[in-house]
């Protein structure tokens, strides 16, 4: 029997090139995913900051914030009462959370009562990293008491408040259906 002498890659030496490009593809994959979750973040403080842009001018024009509901149906359009910034035209569009798929997620709203004028809100998202933005933030909570230092009750009402009230605490997220771990809030400043 007469052998080939042509030169071939050994069947160890095709594994171990297979098992440096799956080492290679997982480091990049991990990474998309880091970069997808960073994207998501900053998709959520921008939709804060509208959201709460929009709140100061349904206030100008209608001299009360919405009043908060216990709904979050964004099938049909109820965002625990900030659908009204919608209505009363203060924004076009109700920004979603980005992880939320189909079915949606609220944003976090809440008012010290559900009914009457109210001047002053609770309002959050679940952010999946831990970006600088939440040395900035509220830390405040509008659910029942029992933050931890440095949270204390968001001024404006006895706790727990009407619609999504939540714990502004950076370690938990705002709102139970939320997909993050880290509550940035804001009130009005």
């Amino acid at each position: 029997m007469a052998y080939s002498k042509e030169k071939a890659f050994t069947l160890i030496e095709l594994l171990f090139v297979l098992a440096i490009i799956g080492v290679l593809v997982t480091i990049i994959f991990a990474g998309l995913n880091i970069a997808r979750m960073n994207n998501r973040d900053a998709k959520r403080l921008s939709d804060i900051r509208t959201i709460h842009g929009a709140l100061f001018d349904y206030f100008e024009t209608n001299k009360t914030f919405p009043i908060a509901s216990n709904t979050c149906d964004p099938a049909n359009n109820q965002f625990f009462g900030l659908e009204a910034l919608v209505t009363a035209g203060s924004i076009s569009v109700l920004p979603r959370d980005p992880a939320g798929g189909a079915n949606g997620v609220c944003y976090a709203y809440a008012t010290p009562t559900n009914a009457g004028t109210q001047f002053t809100f609770h309002l959050g998202a679940s952010l999946e990293g831990t970006p600088s933005a939440l040395d900035n933030d509220i830390d405040c909570y509008s659910n029942n008491p029992g933050g931890t230092p440095p949270n204390s009750p968001c001024v404006g009402g006895v706790v727990p408040w009407s619609g999504a009230p939540l714990n502004g605490d950076d370690g938990g997220k705002c709102d139970a259906s939320h997909f993050g771990s880290h509550c940035y809030d804001r009130i009005p400043e």
